[in-house]
């Protein structure tokens, strides 16, 4: 004796609530480890970024001190730094007459060092004139991430 069981095609439409919760669980799983990443990718593009951005203004402020025939002053404070001119007779302490632009860091970003100066000649120096090393300490999320150094020709390297 056969059985013969007949399905209506309307009994098998749609999707079960079962289905329904597992796309569901999978999506929101997906979507936390798109967040966790991004997040550490925004951090990385940061550090990236204010590096790249650090250097740029660094050759920037070493070239117009060399055009103005003064010296060029970087002022870093927590989560930004300056820069201007300081035309003769200079200042002590080292102050811009002239500003040139400020830089704000990105959101988590912060910034350590004396201030920068660069001489007429393009060399770092000190209030008094003599040449100097400087360091730079990049903090993210109150880690250190990058130590720089500055040399007195300007050179940048990283620790």
């Amino acid at each position: 004796m056969v059985i013969r069981i007949k399905v209506r095609a309307s009994d098998c439409s749609g999707t079960s609530m079962l289905e329904v919760l597992v796309a569901l669980a999978l999506s929101v799983i997906l979507t936390a480890i798109g967040v966790v990443n991004h997040s550490q990718l925004r951090q990385s593009f940061d550090r990236n970024n204010t590096l790249k951005t650090l250097e740029s203004d660094l050759r920037r402020a070493k070239a117009r001190a060399l055009v103005e025939g003064a010296r060029g002053i970087i002022e870093f404070s927590a989560s930004s730094y300056s820069f201007g001119i300081d035309y003769q007779p200079y200042s002590i302490p080292a102050e811009f007459a002239q500003a040139e632009f400020l830089r704000n860091l990105p959101g988590s970003v912060l910034i350590e060092s004396d201030p920068i100066i660069f001489d007429s000649r393009g060399y770092l120096v000190d209030e008094l004139g003599d040449l100097v090393t400087r360091d730079i300490l990049l903090f993210q999320r109150g880690t250190l991430f990058l130590a720089v150094r500055i040399f007195p020709t300007g050179t940048l390297v990283k620790l």
